[in-house]
């Protein structure tokens, strides 16, 4: 099934720890606790319609706003007061984020701001749209949900059923079924009536595509077997991050060995990866994390912190099969990995049906390692931490290659030194290839997504540092 959720804004722990809060802010919320503010007023409360208000610093230290969520906008700064905007709110939800500040001594501060919504209204981005493959089955489309009451569909295409709807968390999931699609592209409209309003939502279906026909090798004549990146965006300062990666863990279980998740620590983590491959905080720029936790799904879905894990499981599940309806996957990975004392060295061979750009990435993870974390409102200090990025053996962003046609084999080594304190056998060597859409539609769903580069993630693997993964077919 594919799910595209109308509503997904909400910011979550901005991305600066409090050395002297030691922790982070309400995942799904933003709240920043702070025992005594340095501007005034200390909390902005607003309404549906947003508005403008005035930051005063008590002191004139330097100050500069240093985060704010995506919601809010600067508008101006006079001496000690800056000045901010809001919009209205059409997330449907209560949203809250923070506006930090940061001055002459690198001292930090935050200001809480808040802003309703009115109860058991639907506020769905009324330019919604969904995009399915040529051979799509069942498909989700997701409304929060007012006043425990389900729409009805109004009008639809021909060629989608609506099998019915059911409630999960706060939202209501409508489920359809599209036909086969044998001919060129095709769109339609969608007309969900609630409580009187009406809410359209514009699917559009690919055309069928024809895959390069193979030679006499085996791996050309073969489905590759496809697995998806999720790359948790997290911290040891985030108390809502637990959540992030329990409900992860979920979605792997109910997708045994299709996704491979990625623990990236972020700025003040007591797990932040090294500074070598992390200046200035490279993966978060490229994906524009403001708030934490977050996850990505191959580079191309955005998973946001709900306060529901049920909702994070779902989305996850979501975006791992909406990446395998409408992108083929053209990668298949092979690779053995070996140490010669603290060197690493990891010999990969890829099998590329088409032609194209590509980037590849080879990372090291480690299992395993009991840590800090801030869980709600306290920090456990025996809390085991996953799938957690260690180092990289590519450029972080990839490495770039092409192949100038279909069919191709390529060939790389790289290794690195590993670090003394990394424990050797809870070491994973985790590979992922990303391909351009090229003229594959360009499919990027969420809040964030618009900000992403032209690849997405075509295949993944992660295997225990030292060991070798063959060749795996469909």
């Amino acid at each position: 099934m594919l799910a595209l959720p109308l509503v997904v804004g909400c910011s979550g722990d901005p991305v600066t720890s409090d050395d002297d809060n030691n922790g982070g802010t309400g995942g799904n919320g933003g709240d920043k606790t702070e025992e005594k503010s340095a501007f005034t007023p200390s909390s902005v409360t607003l309404g549906i319609g947003g508005g403008t208000f005035d930051l005063t610093a008590k002191e004139d230290l330097g100050w500069s706003v240093d985060s704010k969520s995506d919601w809010i906008t600067v508008t101006g700064s006079q001496g000690k007061t800056f000045s901010f905007s809001v919009g209205n709110n059409t997330t449907g939800k209560e949203r809250k984020g923070v506006v930090g500040f940061v001055n002459s001594d690198k001292e930090r501060t935050y200001v809480n701001v808040v802003q309703s919504v009115s109860e058991g209204d639907y506020v769905p981005d009324p330019d919604e749209r969904v995009t399915i493959s040529a051979e799509q089955g069942r498909f989700d489309v997701v409304l929060i949900k007012a006043a425990g009451e389900s729409g009805t569909i109004s009008l639809k295409p021909d060629w989608i059923t609506y099998i019915g709807n059911s409630t999960v968390g706060g939202e209501v999931r409508y489920t359809f079924e599209a036909e086969n699609n044998s001919g060129a592209m095709r769109t339609g409209t969608i007309y969900i009536n609630v409580k009187g309003k009406m809410y359209t939502i514009s699917v559009t279906q690919l055309e069928k595509s024809s895959a390069p026909v193979g030679d006499g090798r085996e791996w050309t004549q073969r489905e590759f077997y496809h697995r998806s990146l999720y790359i948790d965006f997290t911290a040891t300062w985030c108390n809502n991050c637990p959540r992030m990666a329990s409900a992860l863990e979920a979605a792997c279980r109910q997708l045994p060995d299709k996704i491979v998740p990625l623990g990236y620590h972020c700025s003040g983590s007591d797990l932040e990866p090294s500074t070598t491959i992390n200046v200035p905080n490279r993966l978060m720029s490229r994906f524009g994390v403001t708030s934490l936790p977050m996850g990505i799904v191959d580079m191309r879905y955005d998973v946001l912190a709900y306060k529901e894990a049920d909702l994070i499981t779902y989305y996850a599940v979501s975006g791992v099969q909406q990446t395998e309806d409408l992108y083929p996957c053209s990668v298949g990975i092979e690779a053995q990995s070996s140490f010669s004392g603290q060197k690493l060295t990891a010999n990969v061979n890829l099998y590329v049906k088409s032609k194209g750009k590509y980037k590849i990435t080879v990372m090291v993870t480690e299992d395993g390692i009991v840590a800090r974390q801030l869980d709600g409102a306290t920090y456990n200090n025996n809390y085991v931490h996953n799938h957690v990025a260690r180092m990289c053996m590519t450029d972080l962003m990839g490495d770039e290659f092409t192949t100038s046609q279909d069919f191709e084999e390529k060939s790389f080594t790289f290794s690195a030194d590993i670090p003394a304190d990394f424990v050797k056998d809870n070491l994973n060597v985790l590979i992922y290839v990303e391909r351009t859409f090229g003229s594959q539609a360009k499919v990027k769903v969420g809040d964030y997504a618009s900000k992403y580069a032209d690849y997405y993630v075509d295949n993944c693997v992660s295997v225990p540092a030292g060991t070798k993964v063959d060749l795996q077919y469909k």
